[in-house]
């Protein structure tokens, strides 16, 4: 089944083109989701066999649905999940004939980019994408060149089909020498051997000690778990301790801060209510006369000098002039400033 991004305007001639041969169909974004899993299940898988079938899958979210269940179940479909990282070592396709499959598309495309493609253009002179019945023709021929034969031991090579018994597990790839799950293989022997000694059975017996229904190696694995578990209990149980006494001692610093904050904050507000008042005060002079011409700097250093003179300041401790203008009314003969 192959879903394009769009394409519902083309549906239709796909589907009496290549109906016969392939299942296609159409979403927002070109992934696949519940509705189209679901289209998949009934219209590809159920339709290839009514036996009991095993189905491995990835965990993506839309492979879980109920509805996908439920449709599985009705087809006597028993489904495996492949944990999140693991398809590369236990699903067929990705171990097996997943890049062959893809290296036959990619010859295409390139061919098809060197000879047709290189007249197909966009009006901003960019590579017009392949036809989708041209890519569906790619991905039809690229599965007809596949090999049974390698499809088939792909199955065995994941797992998927040996014996229960372990007689074929020396087929698993991903546990072969020099594989990532090497170590896998020693694992799985070990237990195998567990479950085929005479007393051993996946059901614990009640009526039994502990050192009785298990063999000495589960009960050392056992008592292992158990104490790691019981550490790691005990550590965060110190940590949150040690988190509530620092919150508590943080508690009681903010209490003992905000109150001479408050009295800071207090005399802050007073300086700067002083500072303000001081920059505010307004001297009115009378009778200081004006020259023919003078300037607003020259009525400024005017005002100055006469704080000079008035007060006996001496000039480089004289107070600034911010600004100083003239009144409009005009001096009286018997003023003086």
């Amino acid at each position: 089944m192959m879903v394009f991004k769009g394409a519902k305007r083309e549906l239709a001639a796909l589907k009496q083109k290549f109906q016969q041969r392939a299942v296609f169909a159409s979403s927002a974004n070109g992934w696949m989701d519940p509705e189209l899993a679901k289209v998949w299940v009934d219209s590809v898988l159920g339709s290839i066999s009514f036996n009991r079938r095993l189905l491995a899958s990835d965990s993506y979210e839309c492979h879980l649905e109920d509805k996908i269940t439920e449709s599985l179940k009705s087809k006597k479909i028993d489904r495996v999940i492949v944990p999140g990282g693991c398809t590369k070592y236990i699903q067929a396709p990705d171990l097996s004939w997943k890049k062959p499959f893809k290296s036959s598309c990619t010859e295409n495309y390139d061919e098809w980019q060197g000879t047709v493609g290189i007249n197909e253009e966009t009006a901003a002179e960019n590579l017009r994408a392949p036809r989708r019945r041209a890519i569906l023709q790619w991905i039809l021929d690229a599965w007809a060149e596949l090999p049974t034969e390698v499809m088939k031991r792909s199955f065995p090579s994941c797992a998927l089909n040996l014996p229960v018994e372990g007689s074929n597990d020396d087929t698993i790839h991903c546990s072969k020498e020099g594989q990532p799950c090497s170590t896998g293989r020693a694992m799985l022997q070990t237990q195998l051997d567990i479950f085929r000694e005479p007393d051993a059975t996946p059901f614990a017996c009640t009526d039994l000690d502990v050192e009785e229904a298990y063999p000495p190696s589960i009960i050392c694995r056992i008592d292992d778990l158990v104490k790691n578990v019981a550490d790691l209990k005990a550590s965060l149980q110190i940590s949150q301790q040690d988190i509530s006494c620092h919150r508590e001692k943080i508690k009681t610093i903010n209490t003992d801060v905000s109150s001479p904050q408050e009295t800071v904050n207090k005399h802050l507000q007073k300086a700067i209510y002083l500072e303000n008042q001081s920059k505010s005060n307004n001297l009115r002079f009378e009778g200081l006369m004006e020259d023919d011409g003078e300037s607003w700097e020259e009525t400024k250093e005017k005002v100055k000098n006469t704080l000079v003179d008035k007060f006996n300041f001496e000039l480089q401790l004289a107070p600034g002039v911010e600004c100083a203008h003239r009144t409009g009314r005009p001096r009286r003969q018997d003023e003086t400033p």
